[in-house]
């Protein structure tokens, strides 16, 4: 499956369809609130599941997605206060956010999983020079710090909207669609302006970086088999 493919089935199982089945399938007429959470929950556990199992390793991005979902579920079907949802829609990027930090001071830091798919990191240290890899090293933690700040930008994000969205009662028909529209409204409201800091990150960390070794950008990019 190609990238571009996999973002688009990414997109249908973790938004699009848990979407349309929590606001136009969970009347007591269709599924029902019990039947059209799990349902629409069982997507995207199914793409968690299966991406985990196709990468062959744990990732601990798709590990926290899943504990996510499954959380949800559990608010939902076990009738948890509806507070209980905004803290954990909180926690979830708090918990990343704080993992990125402490692991921007270990030899694992986590910022290399949101670039390691596609951008040779390691490929790119070795032309540099011992001098060019301590500042490329000085300017890859500031980017951990900033990466991790982020998320703690998008952990009071998510608390604001759950909080401001879903305010009916677990198992109702209410609930779920309120839900639905929570889930769709984080897309433009944060996942997004997410990725255009990602990508600001990218920037700041790598264009000075190419300069120095004498890449573009285009040649950075293109795979080594194109």
């Amino acid at each position: 499956m190609t990238k571009s493919s996999s973002s688009f089935f990414n997109l249908i199982c973790n938004l699009i369809i848990p979407t349309i089945i929590l606001t136009k399938f969970s009347s007591e007429n269709t599924l029902g609130s019990f039947y059209g959470l799990l349902i629409a929950l069982s997507f995207p556990i199914f793409y968690g599941l299966s991406e985990l199992y196709f990468n062959k390793k744990i990732n601990f991005f798709s590990v926290l997605g899943l504990i996510s979902v499954l959380l949800t579920g559990g608010i939902g079907i076990f009738h948890f206060s509806a507070r209980w949802l905004a803290v954990k829609e909180a926690f979830i990027p708090g918990t990343i956010g704080v993992a990125v930090i402490i692991s921007t001071y270990t030899k694992y830091p986590l910022l290399k999983l949101f670039f390691e798919e596609t951008l040779n990191i390691e490929g790119l240290r070795e032309k540099l020079t011992p001098s060019e890899n301590e500042w490329f090293n000085a300017r890859f933690q500031f980017s951990s710090l900033l990466l991790g700040g982020t998320f703690f930008i998008s952990s009071f994000l998510n608390f604001c909207l759950a909080t401001w969205i879903v305010v009916s009662d677990p198992g109702t028909e209410a609930f779920n669609q309120e839900l639905g529209l929570m889930n769709l409204l984080s897309l433009p409201i944060i996942a997004l302006p997410m990725m255009i800091i990602l990508m600001v990150i990218m920037w700041y960390l790598l264009n000075e970086t190419l300069k120095k070794v004498e890449l573009t950008w285009e040649e950075f990019l293109t795979p080594k088999d194109s």
